[in-house]
């Protein structure tokens, strides 16, 4: 159990989940094989992906719209618009979106390079107008059994904060926005169970 003196706030999930991977080396084997392709595009640009199942998907950014705040002018989102394998479709990009089904293949996009724009952090090191990532049909988005939920308790029964939402943007002249790059849980003091990395 957590330590009585406040709240907890588990900061870093995926890393605890890497950790635990690093000392179960059988959980680390099962994890070895990459399901998804990443591409970083420009608007017009055209990539192909081969995936370990022999299939293969050709992928376009087409547009990007972006979504910003009225007050201070963050990045909420942006509207991806791409075409895989011929059939246009949108992507959301911005907090908790999963991936969808354009083209036959399973596509989101987890930045584009407006967070670089105006962001004091560089977490993304994207050089080009969006990232697209796609996984084939039908493909869990990650190895089943090679991540650990940090805490006894059912997936987003807490607040979160996830990557890339915004938290607060600097005064000028820097007026600089933080996006959040960790990933933040919370559970009931004293009722949750955290889960250790180690024995």
């Amino acid at each position: 159990m957590l330590h009585p003196s406040l709240a907890f706030l588990v900061r870093g999930a995926g890393l605890a989940a890497l950790l635990f991977l690093a000392l179960h080396p059988k959980r680390l084997a099962a994890a070895d094989a990459v399901l998804h392709r990443t591409l970083d595009l420009n608007i017009g640009e055209t990539q192909q992906v081969a995936f370990g199942d022999g299939g293969k998907a050709q992928v376009k950014l087409v547009q990007i719209e972006e979504q910003r705040d009225a007050v201070i002018n963050s990045l909420a989102g942006a509207v991806v618009t791409v075409e895989i394998n011929g059939q246009r479709g949108q992507v959301s990009c911005g907090n908790y979106q999963l991936p969808v089904v354009i083209g036959g293949v399973q596509v989101d996009a987890p930045a584009v390079g407006a967070y670089m724009k105006d962001s004091g952090f560089d977490w993304w090191v994207l050089q080009k107008d969006a990232r697209i990532r796609v996984w084939p049909a039908g493909s869990p988005w990650v190895t089943p059994g090679s991540f650990l939920y940090p805490a006894k308790q059912r997936w987003f029964a807490s607040m979160t904060w996830y990557s890339n939402e915004p938290v607060w943007r600097n005064r000028p002249p820097a007026a600089k926005v933080y996006y959040h790059a960790g990933m933040d849980i919370s559970g009931a003091e004293g009722m949750i169970e955290v889960v250790a990395a180690t024995d």
